[in-house]
């Protein structure tokens, strides 16, 4: 089997996969925001809060690429 059957049947699997994807994805968020909020430096938490929002955009990015 090449790498191109691989990749063409992991793409064929996005649209099956993105929901629970999806779902990981927010609880994972989810937790991460409440480890953030529980941080008491107003700086580190400025930082984290920006982290976190780039960690999201591109999990989101890269599920996206699946569907493309």
């Amino acid at each position: 089997m090449k790498l191109a059957d691989i990749l063409a049947y992991l793409k064929a699997l996005g649209p099956i996969l993105e929901p629970e994807i999806m779902n990981l994805e927010q609880q994972g968020m989810d937790e991460l925001n409440a480890l953030v909020a529980s941080v008491s430096s107003p700086d580190l938490k400025l930082l984290l809060q920006s982290l976190v929002a780039a960690v999201d955009a591109f999990a989101k990015a890269e599920v996206q690429k699946l569907n493309a």
